[in-house]
């Protein structure tokens, strides 16, 4: 009895995934445990493993999107036939038949049925033998009965967009999206047409939060322990979100929803897309173990290995483009969140501090959220929070 090879679900919100790579041949004989094909799907994407002993027959290619449950491929024994193997065989048969007629000259069927429209016998024989049909084809010499010399005018126009179509190839590719990009690309349009949301701006002096980063990764050096901007700027926003608890919000149909803990996604850019991992309870971790688990998710992102469960539960995001030298930036919010914030580069400018001016060390923030759910003065004063922890860091650690 074959082992079938399906589509598998990585994900409470996975509906499809897509065969980026198949790691065994079809007909190759495979072990269990070994590695067969690459499964993307939604913003991440693994290596599948065969569950048994048996020589591989693959049913679909690579770079195919299946929903979950699809038959892809079989484990079976030497002689032994396997469910899916009629279906594609059936398949190969039929694109044998049409290379076949091809290759003899027969006129291939048209793409719609040409009997709806009104042309001479001519005209349709010339679209037959050019395999187009004429419901593509526009009227003119015969006004309302399409004549041959429509059909030849149309003909020639399609040979010139071919020509103009290699001209510019050199210039011009089409490639299809990822499983990764299309699960961004749903994302975003989702969130930016369904959310009504406001971008609130300002900045923060960060000179002591600069200088407590110094000191804190003099004293984790020992550790190997590195602790970056982005790291206190989690536990900063954690620290706000537990004094805003209305900010850490989601709305679920007619009801608002109250989150008990702090849970902020990162925004990492990774080939091709964008992945958000989750660190947990953030307000509850020293800044070591924050900044150890970020540098481990963030090198999973890169790696392509973040399972689902580690992009779920996000109640805020974080996104910091502060490294890419931008200054202000309108984030969209992630997921079923209500804020996200967004973080730009520090700069050293002239500020006004106790009545003379100085050069510090300033941080650009902009905080989108969902004005359904957060109102101007609450994102206002959360915002405000930020600024004074993010200003007088020892906030962040009490």
């Amino acid at each position: 009895m074959g082992k079938k090879i399906v589509i598998q679900r990585k994900g409470q919100t996975m509906k499809e995934g897509t065969i980026g790579h198949w790691l065994k041949k079809d007909g190759e004989t495979v072990k269990a445990g070994e590695a067969l094909y690459e499964l993307e799907y939604d913003k991440a994407n693994c290596v599948i493993e065969a569950p048994a002993d048996g020589i591989l027959h693959i049913y679909q290619e690579e770079g195919s999107t299946l929903p979950v449950g699809t038959l892809i491929a079989e484990l079976l024994k030497e002689g032994e036939t396997g469910s899916g193997q009629q279906a594609a065989a059936q398949c190969l048969n039929g694109e044998a038949d049409s290379k076949k007629a091809a290759a003899e000259g027969k006129p291939q069927a048209a793409s719609g049925s040409t009997e709806r429209v009104r042309a001479t016998p001519y005209a349709r024989k010339i679209a037959r033998m050019n395999g187009i049909s004429l419901q593509e084809v526009p009227s003119g010499k015969g006004k309302n009965k399409i004549v041959a010399a429509d059909v030849e005018a149309w003909l020639a126009k399609k040979q010139m967009l071919r020509t103009a179509r290699t001209e510019d190839a050199v210039e011009e590719k089409r490639v299809p999206m990822s499983a990764m990009r299309r699960a961004v690309a749903q994302n975003m349009l989702r969130s930016h047409s369904e959310i009504p949301s406001v971008t609130y701006f300002t900045e923060a002096d960060v000179t002591e939060c600069m200088n407590l980063r110094k000191e804190l990764n003099e004293e984790y050096r020992e550790k190997g322990v590195k602790v970056s901007v982005n790291d206190l700027v989690l536990k900063a926003a954690a620290a706000a979100l537990k004094k805003h608890p209305d900010i850490n919000v989601s709305l679920d149909g007619e009801e608002m929803v109250c989150h008990a803990g702090i849970h902020i996604g990162i925004a990492v850019a990774v080939p091709g897309g964008l992945v958000v991992p989750v660190i947990r309870d953030v307000d509850r971790k020293a800044p070591d173990v924050l900044a150890g688990e970020a540098r481990e998710l963030a090198g999973k992102a890169l790696a392509g290995s973040l399972t689902g469960d580690e992009m779920a539960g996000g109640t805020f995001t974080v996104s910091n483009l502060g490294n890419r030298g931008i200054d202000w930036f309108t984030p969209i919010i992630n997921g079923n969140q209500s804020a996200i914030l967004g973080v730009g580069c520090v700069k050293e400018k002239p500020v006004v501090l106790n009545g003379t001016v100085a050069i510090r060390s300033v941080m650009a923030l902009s905080l989108t959220a969902d004005h359904r759910v957060i109102d101007g003065a609450p994102a206002a004063d959360f915002l405000c929070t930020l600024k004074r922890i993010l200003e007088k860091p020892v906030f962040m650690l009490i």
